[in-house]
């Protein structure tokens, strides 16, 4: 390898490794917006088609300018802009595979349980009474727990939000009830039980 490829390569190396760390910044600034529309982060086809252009334009220009600069001749040119194009290429397959790899396949973070019960049934005294919560999303198992004036008779099964028992007094009873996941999300919801 002469002198002057070598020069050229080492150009190549600080060019491409300077244009990747800016346009992934400015690109941070630019697509900001869609950060928080998208938890995994910024799109990886904007980002990666924003990189791929500015290397692409920036580095061929240089090259060729380089080439002139240096009067190489045509032979030498035409080495250097294959070798150029060669190494566009190998970086293009190199950040589209990062970019799609580790931003645009991202995994999308659980929601948060919601308890799907609406409501729950009025009961009768000293009669068996037995009514089963349900929740979805968030990240199972969950776990159920009470608050507020729960029927007297009546227990809540935390494992499964199972509310059984046998009532054992009339009254109105308004309490909450609530379901954590195996991340600690949770979500509460009120009920109003009537005992007749």
């Amino acid at each position: 390898m002469g002198p002057q490829l070598a020069i050229t390569y080492a150009f190549a190396l600080v060019l491409f490794v300077g244009i990747i760390m800016i346009t992934d910044i400015i690109a941070s600034y630019l697509l900001a917006g869609a950060r928080h529309r998208n938890p995994t982060g910024i799109p990886g086809l904007a980002r990666a088609m924003m990189a791929l252009s500015v290397i692409v334009i920036l580095g061929i220009a240089l090259f060729h300018i380089l080439a002139v600069g240096m009067n190489a001749d045509p032979t030498t040119t035409s080495l250097i802009t294959n070798n150029v194009l060669s190494m566009l290429a190998g970086i293009a397959a190199a950040i589209t595979g990062f970019y799609f790899g580790s931003r645009a396949t991202s995994p999308t973070p659980p929601t948060a349980p919601a308890i799907t019960t609406q409501n729950l049934p009025n009961g009768t005294v000293n009669t068996f009474y037995s009514a089963v919560l349900v929740a979805t999303g968030g990240t199972p198992p969950y776990r159920w727990s009470s608050g507020g004036q729960v029927p007297d008779g009546l227990n809540l099964d935390q494992a499964t939000g199972l509310l059984s028992g046998t009532p054992t007094r009339v009254d109105r009873f308004i309490f909450s009830i609530t379901v954590q996941d195996s991340s600690q999300a949770s979500a509460v919801h009120q009920y109003t039980v009537t005992i007749a």
